[in-house]
C-alpha cells in the first residue's frame, strides 16, 4: 500500500448501532452483541472527495459449569472502506493487529481497504481468594484469532493467525479483571497487560 500521508482537512459524520444483550459489559459470561459503525468523511483540501468506513461485528458468549465455570467467547466481523483507496489517508483505512481484533501482532500490522477476522476465547474461572485484606477472583484463558486484509480486491498475505493464553486477577469483583497474556504469531511473541478481556471491548 502506498500510504496517503498528505496533510488534509476533513469534515465527518459518524454513526453507531450497538445492540448489547450480554449479561454485563465487562467480563461477560453469556449473551450476544451486534455492533455496526459507519464513518463518512469529506476532504476539504486535496482531492476533495467523499470516503468512509463501515465496520460490523457479532459476538456470542456462553458459560457451562464443568466443575468450574467455563466461558466460550466467539466474535467475527469485518470492515470495508468506500471511496478511492489511493486517496484515503492511511490512518482511515481498516487495519488488524493487537487491539484491532488480531492478537499476536503489533498494532496496525495489516492495513487495507477491507478486512475480515474472527476471535475465539476460552475462559476458566478457577476460584476466589477470600482473604480479608483484598479478596480476588482468578482464572486462566486461551485464545485463537485469524484475520486478513484486502487492498483493491487482492489479499496476497491470506489469513494470519495468532494464539496464546494467560491469567487474570480480579480484585473484589470479576468485572475489575486485570489480565496478562502471552501472544504468539508467525512474526512475534509478546506479553500483553490489560484491563478486562480484549474481546469484550
Amino acid at each position: 500500500i502506498r500510504p496517503n500521508a498528505d496533510f488534509q482537512r476533513l469534515v465527518g459524520l459518524n454513526g453507531l448501532l450497538d445492540l448489547d444483550l450480554r449479561n454485563r459489559r465487562a467480563f461477560a459470561q453469556r449473551g450476544v452483541r451486534l455492533v455496526v459503525r459507519h464513518d463518512s468523511y469529506r476532504q476539504l483540501t486535496g482531492y476533495r472527495e467523499f470516503y468512509g468506513l463501515t465496520q460490523a461485528s457479532a459476538e456470542y458468549l456462553g458459560t457451562a459449569r464443568l466443575g468450574i465455570p467455563i466461558t466460550l467467547a466467539l466474535r467475527g466481523g469485518g470492515a470495508k472502506n468506500y471511496g478511492n483507496s489511493d486517496h484515503i489517508p492511511f490512518y482511515k483505512l481498516t487495519s488488524l493487529g493487537l487491539a484491532e481484533n488480531l492478537r499476536g501482532y503489533y498494532r496496525n500490522r495489516f492495513t487495507g481497504d477491507a478486512s475480515l477476522y474472527y476471535n475465539t476465547e476460552l475462559r476458566l474461572a478457577l476460584g476466589q481468594s477470600k482473604n480479608h485484606f483484598l479478596p480476588f477472583y482468578y482464572g486462566l484463558f486461551g485464545f485463537y484469532d485469524q484475520g486478513r486484509v484486502y487492498y483493491q480486491g487482492a489479499s496476497p498475505g491470506g489469513w494470519h493467525a495468532g494464539y496464546g493464553g494467560g491469567f487474570y486477577l480480579a480484585p473484589v469483583v470479576e468485572t475489575l479483571a486485570f489480565s496478562v497474556s502471552y501472544q504468539i504469531s508467525e512474526e512475534n511473541s509478546m506479553v500483553q497487560f490489560g484491563l478486562g478481556f480484549r474481546i469484550d471491548k
